[in-house]
């Protein structure tokens, strides 16, 4: 099946990147890091805080963040072109941007958020 809305774009200035990624319906992240293993979900964070939901390659990394199909998709198999297809498919008719996306990063993967986990982990020490 050919999509004929697909656009690939270089390097984009920081200060314009969540414009692009809001225009989206969903975003890709399909790199793992060396050999495999866990990979940053840097792309993922900046995806979902902008309210679009992920098609990503599975990986510890990935599984950290993506909780549900509402986050998005992810692949074990980066060559599954019908999964793939069958992804951007899913993510084309749903209903544009949801807020919960973009709360559920702030309330569980922002700095503040991972600051006050830590703060109750050490106070649990002590």
């Amino acid at each position: 099946k050919k999509f004929n809305n697909i656009t690939y774009v270089s390097a984009v200035s920081p200060d314009l990147l969540p414009r692009y990624i809001r225009n989206c319906c969903g975003s890709f992240n399909l790199k793992t890091g060396i050999q495999g293993q866990f990979a940053s979900p840097l792309k993922i964070y900046e995806s979902l805080g902008c309210g679009v939901p992920v098609i990503s390659l599975d990986s510890e990394g990935a599984r950290f963040v993506v909780k549900s199909e509402e986050h998005g998709y992810l692949l074990s198999d980066v060559f599954d072109s019908e999964k793939i297809v069958s992804c951007m498919h899913n993510l084309a008719r749903r209903d544009k941007k949801s807020n919960r996306l973009e709360n559920y990063i702030l309330e569980n993967h922002s700095w503040n958020s991972r600051g006050l986990l830590t703060t109750e982990i050490i106070s649990k020490l002590f």
